[in-house]
């Protein structure tokens, strides 16, 4: 995901934001929020993770991600999350080329 500018990122923080409005620190919050983030990163993020049920097996999976999600929600900025595809073995991360 490291091919977006930074334009293309505050667009889709924007996107995310909208629907996401509540600091996600709860699983089914924080299972939300990267629905949204992946649904909105169409093209760059396994799809299969923008259906909140397949969602919600990663932060469960992978603990510190609840934590990025959080810092992220905070800084109403996603780039690190949309970025995580290169630093995470999970495939919800991995580009699509």
């Amino acid at each position: 995901m490291s091919d977006l500018d930074h334009a293309t990122h505050a667009r889709l923080d924007q996107q995310v934001l909208k629907v996401a409005d509540d600091e996600p620190v709860v699983l089914s919050r924080a299972a939300f929020l990267l629905a949204m983030i992946v649904e909105t990163a169409k093209g760059h993020l396994d799809q299969k993770y923008g259906l909140l049920p397949n969602a919600m097996a990663l932060p469960e999976e992978h603990a510190d991600l609840r934590d990025k999600l959080v810092a992220a929600w905070k800084a109403r900025s996603f780039k690190d999350i949309r970025n995580l595809g290169t630093r995470m073995p999970h495939p919800a991360f991995a580009s699509i080329s």
